[in-house]
């Protein structure tokens, strides 16, 4: 009976000793992960959490986050703020409106009104596809003073028109200016706060400022793609009667996290965001704005009376006709 005593009480100091070491491990990592657990805790933002200056843009105030009501499922887009259920068509113009407010207070920012200057000049043009498709390249110039310019490059069926088009965001289009180009954020595209961090990431800090833009290739192409590269990938498109217009999202507004050292956005000090310092929008409502307001002022026969945006997280239509500038709301 002894050496089963003995037995017995070893088995038992194991486990008394596995026990505490479990608790020590579970302390230690919870001091550990302290600072992100009380953040989830809380569920609220990180304290370590740099703020963007706040932009006192046209659309004015309406409640923060802790003023909200708390939603187990989504809102009813048939439904007014008010509670009234949207029947007739002049309450769905309106409610239209109400989410576009929201939208652009919680989401995209306030982008500024069309800016309703667009002059198109042409620069270049070739045929390609055996001479079934011109392609141009048109310079727009927009803005307080024309200031503003985007590279649009246009393939069209010789014949016809006019055409519906497909509006690719890609690289710069053939022949175009490649403009240089923010650093990314230094923790962008690894999952993290982009929040907590300001100017650009240690390994860059002797960089410049900029840097230009390396020229994207078509399709596993390391060159840069050419009109009739293009025109050959997208083939199907432009033989049944489609037009193609290519242009660069990043000439409207940069792809970038990276933030100045006052917090606020380095995108904002490029592209169109210094010819609007009274409008908050962000990136997406960039490409947006850039995508709207243009389509109709394409010149010849290739201005579309429909266009269908195109890409991961662009702004696409809620059917084939774009309302541009802005939200794409018309069904």
């Amino acid at each position: 009976m002894r050496p089963l005593k003995r037995s017995q009480n070893m088995r038992r100091q194991r486990l008394y000793v596995a026990a505490i070491a479990c608790v020590a491990l579970a302390g230690a990592s919870s001091v550990a992960q302290s600072p992100r657990a009380e953040a989830d805790t809380a569920n609220g933002p990180d304290p370590r959490e740099i703020a963007v200056p706040r932009i006192a843009a046209p659309l004015g105030t309406m409640p923060g986050v802790n003023e909200l009501p708390t939603r187990a499922a989504m809102p009813d887009v048939m439904v007014m703020k008010d509670g009234t259920r949207v029947t007739t068509r002049r309450q769905w113009d309106a409610r239209r409106q109400e989410m576009r407010r929201i939208l652009s207070y919680y989401a995209v920012g306030q982008m500024p009104p069309a800016p309703g200057n667009v002059k198109g000049r042409e620069i270049h043009s070739e045929l390609v596809l055996d001479g079934t498709v011109k392609y141009r390249l048109v310079r727009l110039t927009f803005g307080p003073q024309s200031q503003l310019g985007l590279d649009i490059g246009m393939f069209t069926p010789v014949t016809g028109g006019p055409f519906p088009a497909v509006i690719l965001q890609g690289g710069t289009p053939p022949g175009g200016t490649v403009l240089p180009r923010l650093p990314q954020g230094p923790n962008q595209g690894r999952g993290e706060n982009v929040l907590l961090l300001v100017g650009p990431a240690p390994s860059a800090a002797g960089d410049s400022a900029t840097s230009a833009a390396p020229a994207r290739g078509g399709r596993g192409s390391a060159a840069p793609p050419t009109a009739a590269s293009i025109a050959t990938q997208r083939a199907d498109v432009l033989r049944r009667g489609y037009a193609l217009v290519l242009f660069n999202p990043n000439d409207c507004a940069e792809d970038t996290t990276l933030r100045n050292m006052d917090g606020s956005w380095a995108f904002r000090n490029t592209r169109f965001f210094p010819a609007y310092p009274g409008y908050d929008w962000g990136i997406l409502a960039g490409w947006a704005w850039g995508t709207g307001f243009w389509r109709s002022r394409l010149p010849g026969r290739s201005s579309p009376s429909k266009a269908i945006p195109t890409g991961s997280h662009s702004p696409k239509p809620c059917g084939s006709r774009y309302s541009g500038p802005g939200l794409p709301m018309r069904s």
